[in-house]
């Protein structure tokens, strides 16, 4: 079976389209994967400065990315903290953002959760205050990691 020009050339313009849609299709998928696959590979500088995937620290890890807070509408470090499963923001009696996590206020629970931001921890241990940080964009945030270690 022979074609002509114009029936070949008929044939081209409608099957390119549909090769190159695929080639796209293929594209994406590879690019979904990748990014998937970096999600796993996130991780988590821990109290000792010692980098590793969040899968092996001892504990439970949230980590919050600092472009994927801007995107879903953050303004500040608080709101996002808000995310957080078992973690509640608040005001104090005298106006100060709080974290409330597992139900229990700063400074009592503060032995068993650690916050990062940037790598570096944002609470003081000593007497349960974080509020300045708090109110600081997330423009400035890299990401946001909240360790939970035994209850």
């Amino acid at each position: 079976m022979t074609l002509s020009a114009p029936a070949l050339g008929c044939w081209l313009t409608l099957m390119l389209p549909a090769l190159a849609s695929a080639q796209t299709d293929d594209n994406d998928d590879d690019a979904e994967l990748a990014s998937l696959m970096a999600m796993l590979d996130t991780e988590t500088a821990i109290v000792t400065k010692t980098r590793m995937n969040r899968d092996f620290v001892p504990g439970m890890v949230t980590v919050l990315d600092g472009s994927r807070l801007r995107a879903e509408g953050n303004r500040t470090v608080w709101e996002a903290m808000a995310q957080i499963p078992g973690v509640q923001i608040e005001l104090d009696i005298r106006g100060n953002p709080t974290v409330t996590a597992r139900g229990i206020n700063f400074p009592f629970n503060s032995g068993s959760i650690q916050i990062l931001l940037n790598g570096f921890p944002i609470g003081r241990e000593d007497v349960g205050r974080n509020g300045g940080v708090l109110y600081l964009p997330t423009s400035h945030v890299e990401r946001i990691e909240f360790v939970r270690g035994p209850g």
